[in-house]
């Protein structure tokens, strides 16, 4: 009989719900008994062949805590999971609350939460990090850096495991530059100068696109011709506009072909 696991996500979108489908369907395949709790409105829902456990929560910590924690603390009873793997700031919060380790817990930050925040925000976040560590069994970093960062910050944990993102080699296999360029309405390589493609949720406090930005004009003044794309969306869309505003920067918004992108540019960054 495969072990039985359910995995706890605030939102599923962006590149955490792209990580969920892979580690999803991956788990399913090994005949894991898997089952996910999330927004029902997710589009990872579409996406993915396993129970899908209605759970709603607002993004940030408030008044609504209680009752998120209270929800899904009745989920896991009724999935009585052998493991529950806790995805990011929010389901890191309500799950360790309704669990504290009454069961094998797995917390996963996809990125800290004090990372997004300032100021008294930043304070909470962190003394809740260091706290919550002990109400986890495993903490799961994406990079060594992450791990590290973690650390920095006084948090302390027993286990630490670096597990980094998985790549799928066949879907992005180096390809035609000029074909990618065409399909993506951006000309041929021959025909311009260098192509910088930045690829990311654009969220500034945990992704830095802002910091990518300031640098700019000194990359094109180095680099004649050099061009800039930022494909992504996210809250912080229009700041980041403002702030490219007369540079050789454009936005291609959120696209389902990544592997063009990255076949299109002569440097890809991933923040």
């Amino acid at each position: 009989m495969g072990l039985k696991v359910l995995h706890v996500a605030q939102s599923s979108e962006y590149g955490l719900g792209r990580y969920l489908a892979d580690l999803l369907h991956d788990q399913a395949a090994a005949g894991w008994h898997v089952a996910m709790a999330g927004d029902p409105a997710s589009a990872l829902r579409g996406m993915v062949d396993v129970p899908w456990l209605p759970w709603s929560a607002s993004r940030d910590p408030g008044p609504s805590v209680a009752g998120e924690v209270r929800a899904l603390r009745g989920l896991i009873h009724s999935v009585d999971p052998d493991v529950v793997h806790l995805h990011s700031s929010k389901a890191g919060l309500a799950g360790r609350l309704a669990l504290r380790r009454s069961r094998p817990t797995i917390f996963q930050p996809h990125a800290w939460s004090f990372f997004a925040v300032h100021g008294m925000k930043r304070q909470a976040a962190l003394l809740w990090e260091r706290m919550g560590a002990r109400w986890a069994d495993v903490v799961v970093c994406g990079s060594e850096g992450e791990r590290a960062a973690g650390e920095r910050a006084g948090i302390r944990h027993r286990v630490w495991r670096v597990v980094p993102n998985a790549v799928d080699t066949d879907r992005f296999a180096p390809g035609d530059r000029d074909a990618a360029r065409s399909a993506l309405g951006l000309g041929s390589a021959a025909g311009g100068g260098p192509l910088v493609v930045c690829a990311g949720r654009l969220a500034v406090g945990q992704k830095g696109q802002d910091l990518l930005l300031a640098a700019w004009p000194a990359v094109a003044d180095a680099v004649p011709g050099v061009r800039l794309v930022l494909v992504g969306d996210g809250p912080d869309r229009a700041r980041l506009e403002d702030l490219a505003a007369g540079m050789a920067v454009s936005f291609a918004g959120s696209s389902d072909d990544m592997p063009s992108w990255f076949r299109a540019a002569d440097l890809a960054v991933q923040p």
